[in-house]
Order: structure tokens, then sequence, then C-alpha cells
């Protein structure tokens, strides 16, 4: 498809989610800040239809031939390429492991590599797209995409535009009849064209009002757990490992939580936030706990844009006396939390110095959540990292032969981004919790109080 157009686009500069990211990059070179996703495939795959269904994607979405340059003087910007195709589009690979596990851990390591290795994003696409063949009827799609490219919503963008292109080819139709994808460049000028003025004083006021509250989390001694005793610092250049806990709630329990849950017109999301405020006043002295998480801030005509829309936000929760009240405390701040969620480089002018680390980047706070959801029910905003945004419904199937499984083969090594670090996947069939903490001043406890906080947040 020709675009005379893009060739006579001038380079952006970088939007503050963007700006924000090569900040963390910058404190922390060896984390690498990318979105996956991965399916195994079972069926019947045509992987020239296939091909086809992926490149028609890199055409549409302007964001997946994003080209980021540094000049030798001013800040990074930004402009976008003419669509690679073929190989560069899409990897096709046929491997030959000698059973199912086998291909399962070649396929998990292979998505690791995709996710650990640098972006070159002034040369490579952003994006790492593999099709991997274990047999005809066995297939592995791995999706690895730069942060600075794609968020947590590329998962359900792109997947959803796939499976539709796919159907279509294999069943010797014409390309489906979708309206034009839009622009992230588009998104990225009204961003830098900033708000109303009236809109940047309410920001501004909310933003200063509430970085007057936030405050990283002073923990308390495991040892003692005795009161306003702050924790020893990690000597400096101390080997430490990581400790992640894993857990996840399925089945009846699950069934009764999301209506516990919908009761009390909360969601996951907001009971996620919740019990890691609960779990963490359990051992820190504090009245309140911030939490710092990234945030999607696309307008209702942007729902469907690919691009960097996560914002880093802070939500301070402060100590109430029952699990209910604490649930209904974070409802109500997430909601004005959303409201005031369209933070642009004026609103972090206007509340510097108080602002850096806290709006847009999160490396002034020690707690952080990321949220993934692609559970069914209705619209509802959520949190973004390395997957996430606003979800409707599941994703849908590709083709009466082919069986999609989510999320196969999971990456071997992620690196938390702060010392407290939940990672919270709302799935059909399960929430699942992932608790990493990268500190020796965090409790490991923390993991088990978490557990016991999502019970008593949705108990009278």
């Amino acid at each position: 498809m020709d675009h005379p157009e893009r060739a006579s686009r001038p380079a952006l500069p970088l939007t503050l989610a963007q700006q924000a990211l090569d900040q963390a990059t910058q404190r922390r070179p060896e984390v690498r800040f990318t979105t996956a996703f991965s399916c195994r495939l079972r069926g019947e795959l045509d992987p020239g239809a296939f091909r086809e269904a992926v490149e028609e994607l890199v055409d549409r979405h302007d964001a997946l031939r994003l080209r980021v340059t540094r000049p030798a003087t001013g800040p990074a910007v930004q402009e976008f390429r003419e669509p690679p195709t073929g190989a560069e589009a899409l990897r096709y690979q046929r491997v030959a492991p000698t059973s199912t596990e086998r291909f399962t851990a070649f396929a998990a390591r292979l998505a690791t590599l995709d996710a650990v290795r640098p972006w070159d994003l002034a040369t490579a696409p952003p994006f790492r797209f593999r099709l991997l063949r274990h047999e005809p009827g066995h297939h592995a799609f791995l999706a690895n995409l730069s942060l600075h490219a794609a968020d947590g919503a590329a998962r359900r963008i792109l997947l959803r535009e796939l499976w539709s292109g796919y159907r279509h080819r294999v069943a010797g139709l014409a390309a489906p009849a979708r309206p034009p994808a839009g622009s992230f460049a588009e998104a990225v000028r009204r961003h830098h064209a900033g708000s109303a003025p009236a809109d940047l004083d309410r920001l501004e006021h909310h933003w200063s009002a509430q970085l007057d509250r936030v405050r990283p989390c002073t923990f308390i001694t495991p040892e003692s757990f005795a009161p306003n005793l702050p924790a020893a610092p990690d000597a400096p250049g101390e080997a430490f490992a990581p400790r992640t806990h894993r857990f996840a709630i399925t089945g009846a329990p699950l069934t009764a939580l999301r209506a516990s849950i919908r009761t009390r017109r909360s969601s996951e999301l907001q009971l996620a936030y919740g019990a890691l405020a609960a779990a963490l006043f359990r051992h820190t002295p504090q009245e309140s706990v911030t939490i710092s998480g990234p945030v999607d801030t696309r307008r209702n005509d942007e729902r469907d844009v690919l691009g960097m829309f996560s914002l880093n936000l802070p939500l301070v929760v402060p100590r109430t006396p029952t699990g209910p009240a604490l649930l209904e405390t974070v409802r109500h701040g997430w909601f004005d939390l959303l409201k005031h969620r369209h933070v642009t480089p004026a609103t972090v002018t206007a509340t510097a110095p108080r602002s850096a680390g806290w709006l847009g980047a999160s490396w002034a706070n020690n707690v952080r959540l990321n949220y993934t959801d692609d559970a069914p029910g209705p619209a509802r905003h959520s949190a973004a990292g390395l997957a996430g945004g606003p979800v409707q419904g599941p994703t849908p199937t590709p083709a009466p032969a082919l069986h999609v499984e989510h999320d196969s083969y999971r990456l071997r090594s992620v690196r938390a981004s702060a010392p407290v670090h939940l990672r919270v996947a709302n799935r059909p069939d399960r929430l699942a919790f992932a608790l990493t903490l990268d500190s020796h001043r965090v409790p490991d406890r923390l993991a088990r109080d978490l557990t016991h906080a999502l019970d008593t947040l949705t108990t009278v």
C-alpha cells in the first residue's frame, strides 16, 4: 500500500511517556522496556496468510514503523519509516525439538532473548515478531515490542486485527473493510499542542496537591516489626537475588471473588491496588502508601491507536480500618486519578521539582504495580506496562481449524523496576499474581500478607 504522505512528515519530539522511558533507561541500562505476548497455535495454519496479515498490521499502524534518532545536540526525536516486509516483518523458523515440552522451553527461551536484547530504534523496527513451526499442526507466535512504540494495549489491538485479517485470507476473501487506523504521530502532535488553559490549571492544582502527599514506603525491620524503625539500606554494591512469589486464583474462588468485586462496584485492578496497600500497611508505620503504575492516557477516540500512551502516575492510599473501606477508598482514588491522567510536559514543569520521578517516571517511588486485563466484561480503563490497556472482551478466534492458547511461553527472566513490584494478569480463567521483592529491606512475608488481603478486602 502506497502512502506518499509519509515521506513529508517532519520529525516529532518524544512524548512525556517516551521521555520517561529514556530517563529510566539511563538510570537502569540493564533493564529492557518491552511489551511482550505470545500464542501457541494448534491446528492447520497457513504461514503465508499469517505473514500477509502481519504485514498489513505493520502497514496500518505507524507506531510499528517508529524510528527514534538522537542528534549530537538536542533531545531525541521520532519519525516514521516505510513498512518493513518479509523476514524483517515476521521471522519464520522451523525447529525440531524432540518433544512438545522441549519446544515450549525453546520458544520461552527465544522470547526471553528477544525481550532482553537492546533496541536499536534508529536502524531497526520497534518490534520482533517470530513464527516458530514445531510440526504441521503446532506453531508458536512470539511478539516483543519496544515500549517506546507500543504499550500493553498492543496485545488487544494487534491480536484482534491479526486474526481478523488472517481469517479473511484463509477464506479467500478480500481484506476486511476497516476504518483507517488512528495515527500515533497525530496523537503525539496533540500531546505537544497541550490542553486548554482551564484544563492545565485543573491538572496543575490536582497534581500539586497529590505531590504533597506522595512518598516512598519505609519498611520496619522484619526481625522486630517495631513501629517507626526504618530498615537499614542495602549495602552498596552488595549482590542480591530478587525473590518472586507467584500464585493465582482460579475456579470457584475466582467466580466468587469477581461477584464480590462487582457487588462493590469495583474491579480486579482496584482490588490489586487495595490488596497491595493492605499488605504494605502491615510492614510500614506510614499513614498512607504510594503505589506507582502505568495508566492508559488514551482519549476515547484513540482507543484503537497503537502507540505508547501509558504514563506512570502515583496513587496515594490512606490507611483505613477495614478491608472493604480500603477497597472503597481505592475505588474513589482510582477514578480521581483517571480524571487527571492527561498529564503534559507543561504539568510536569509547573509542579517541578516535586514532579521529578513521580509524574511520567516512577523512579522516586519504591512500590510499583503493573496490571494486564483480558477478562470478559465491559470496557474499562486499566494500567499498562509490559502488557495492559483497556480491553473489551476476549480476543476473537482466528479460524475454526486453529486453536489459540495465549501466553504459553512465559519469559524466563523479568527484572523488577522497583524494590516492590507486583504484576497482575487478569485472564478469563484466572487472576495471576507475581510479586517481586528486589531489596533486603522488604520482608518476604509481604507475599503472604498480600494473599490474606485479597480475602479481607472483599469480606464484610
